[in-house]
């Protein structure tokens, strides 16, 4: 009975989620946009994010820990961490990316890797890498460029439902963990 209870929890956490990602674009705070290089800083141009924050190091480090480890069924196989320094998370996101090819319309799971790194009073916010069918931007940012992609050869944007998708995710991702971690008063 208790195996049962803690199952239907998790699939109403993950269900949850998946709500949430997908009504939070709608109160996000536009961060990050994908550009050809990758994702980049609305605001600097620099290819991660910085959060402010009053709280020490470690406690970031803890806090967001806590808060991350939350979001997984089986954190042990999504989350890696150097004590007190960064947190790497490798998630899954199913039927997550709307993508457009002439007329025919997409969806794709999202496989994704992003970091958060932790400064006393900041937290670093980076998008790794991430994969969508295929659409795929691994590390080196040579964003996208094939017949698929959200960028052409030549750079010009191609697939807006893709891009669009995309920067939703990661920035109702980053939304709620701002939310959650920096932004939670104690109770």
């Amino acid at each position: 009975m208790i195996t049962n209870f803690k199952s239907n929890l998790n699939a109403m956490k993950k269900t949850f989620l998946a709500l949430v990602i997908a009504l939070v674009p709608a109160l996000a705070i536009a961060q990050l946009e994908l550009t050809p290089k990758g994702f980049q800083s609305m605001r600097d141009g620099k290819g991660f994010v910085v959060l402010d924050s009053e709280k020490s190091q470690q406690e970031l480090f803890n806090e967001s820990l806590t808060y991350l480890n939350g979001l997984f069924e089986n954190p042990l196989n999504a989350i890696s961490k150097v004590d007190g320094h960064s947190i790497t998370v490798n998630g899954f996101s199913p039927r997550t990316i709307k993508s457009r090819y002439k007329n025919l319309k997409y969806t794709y799971d999202l496989d994704y890797s992003v970091t958060f790194e932790f400064k006393e009073g900041k937290v670093k916010y980076e998008v790794v890498s991430w994969q969508a069918g295929p659409l795929v931007n691994v590390g080196d940012y040579k964003a996208l460029k094939n017949a698929y992609g959200v960028y052409s050869d030549s750079l010009e944007l191609q697939n807006e439902a893709a891009k669009e998708s995309l920067e939703s995710f990661f920035n109702a991702f980053l939304t709620l963990y701002d939310q959650s971690v920096l932004k939670k008063e104690d109770w």
